[in-house]
């Protein structure tokens, strides 16, 4: 079973929505992300028997079928988890681009900024933008942390250097 591409979004960060039925979930690999999310939405339950866990699993896969968005640069692999799941792909473009409440983190050496989100489907993620504001710029992200991975990717080492001049940033 393959998943169903619905649409590639030009917006702020590439977005691409996707349309998962329930045997995306049950088929997955163990290790998959679908694994993963079915294993995170059964839990820990007590089956009695394997077909009473086999029907947790059913059951759980179908609650997740539906339309999921996430990150991707067109051309490559999605950047980010699925998040959703949503009935219509409306709904889930509607919640990958609504309005998201950023708050200024901190301005690293490099004049990057980072942000965290206040609100919606990417709150508490983190983004980076090469400028002060985020009116111009493109949010790059989303990150589960503010750490080296987020100055890595945003151009900047540990020690204030920027990785692709070399040169120490004011």
């Amino acid at each position: 079973m393959s998943a169903e591409f619905i649409r590639r979004c030009k917006l702020d960060n590439n977005i691409t929505i996707t349309k998962y039925d329930a045997g995306e979930f049950l088929d997955s690999e163990k290790g998959s992300i679908f694994h993963e999310m079915l294993e995170d939405r059964i839990g820990r339950r007590d089956a009695e028997t394997d077909k009473e866990w086999q029907e947790y699993r059913k059951d759980a896969a179908i609650d997740m079928a539906g339309f999921y968005w996430q990150t991707a640069v067109p051309g490559c692999l999605p950047d980010s988890d699925p998040i959703g799941p949503f009935k219509t792909a409306d709904d889930a473009e509607d919640n990958a681009t609504g309005d998201y409440e950023l708050e200024k983190v901190e301005r690293l050496p490099n004049g990057a900024t980072v942000w965290q989100c206040q609100m919606g489907a990417a709150r508490g993620k983190f983004f980076w933008t090469s400028e002060d504001n985020t009116n111009c710029a493109k949010l790059n992200g989303p990150f589960d942390h503010n750490d080296e991975d987020l100055r890595d990717e945003a151009g900047v080492t540990a020690d204030g250097y920027e990785n692709h001049s070399g040169e120490k940033s004011a």
